[in-house]
């Protein structure tokens, strides 16, 4: 009898793991909203993205499920809806010329906590371009709720506007820190020429803690640092009291040996405030929904 049971066991699980992702993904939706309909199938390809991850408190492995249609679904490692979110087709639902895609789902340990959160990239396409998403989720309350949200991809052109394209990368820079560096052109008029342009900058999602806070501090005196190293070459290489190549090649040494200096005096001080962190328990992850 418990070789049976075992038996049993091995085929359902084998049989859950066989299943299509998309009826997976119904499922995990009937069992989030019982009682409820479906949702009507887009009138544009809606794949479904999965990810394997360890992305809540509960035990074992969690799976990310999402499509426009069907939203984005946590379960636990035995099935279990955990946190969901809903999304949509898109701003008309009876043709493909505007629609919502999922690109995809990843994991990033984005506020340097237990587990990681759930990054989604998004792809809207409309009548004037497509414009992507970049969000980063956190299962709270059985709720996915934004930390962060940012335009990775974008290539529009409507009326009188004018023309835009960039594309952003995300990035973890440090535990509680991303960098966002957006490379993009924009354009006035179909025959006038393009401006090239690149922004950088660093954020701290809520919930990311003593760690976050200091790793941004971290970064404005990394680059005070090199700014004044900059500047003080710069200023002994005017005075011609070294040479421009050998004040160059001084700058340059220096400013490595600065940065080594002050990473290994902050490495301590960022281990402490990670401690802290840690010691806080689920009072140091608070924070509210922030979007951009």
């Amino acid at each position: 009898m418990p070789r049976a049971w075992l038996l049993m066991l091995l085929l359902s699980s084998l049989a859950l793991a066989a299943e299509p992702p998309e009826a997976q993904l119904e499922d995990a939706r009937r069992a989030a909203h019982p009682g409820s309909s479906l949702p009507p199938r887009c009138a544009h390809p809606d794949p479904v993205r999965v990810l394997h991850a360890d992305l809540d408190d509960a035990p074992g492995e969690e799976t990310a499920l999402a499509s426009a249609r069907l939203g984005v679904i946590v379960l636990s490692a035995d099935g279990r809806p955990l946190a969901w979110r809903e999304l949509g087709c898109g701003e008309a639902h009876s043709t493909a010329a505007l629609h919502t895609e999922v690109r995809a789902l990843a994991a990033l340990p984005a506020t340097g906590g237990a587990h990681a959160e759930l990054a989604m990239q998004v792809r809207n396409m409309g009548r004037c371009g497509t414009l992507g998403e970049w969000t980063l989720l956190r299962a709270r309350a059985r709720s996915l709720e934004v930390l962060l949200r940012a335009d990775d991809e974008v290539d529009r052109f409507c009326g009188v506007a004018p023309m835009e394209r960039s594309h952003a990368q995300v990035e973890l820079a440090a535990p509680g820190l991303l960098r966002i560096t957006t490379d993009g052109t924009t354009a006035r008029g179909g025959r006038a020429a393009a401006t090239a342009r690149r922004t950088t900058c660093t954020t701290s999602p809520p919930g990311a803690g003593a760690t976050g806070a200091f790793n941004r501090l971290f970064e404005a005196v990394e680059a005070a640092v090199a700014f004044a190293v900059h500047q003080v070459v710069g200023l002994v290489a005017g005075r011609r009291m070294v040479g421009r190549r050998l004040g160059r090649r001084l700058g340059r040494r220096l400013g490595r040996l600065t940065r080594r200096l002050v990473r290994a005096v902050v490495a301590l001080f960022r281990a402490v405030a990670h401690a802290a962190d840690l010691s806080a328990g689920p009072a140091g992850a608070r924070g509210s929904a922030a979007t951009g």
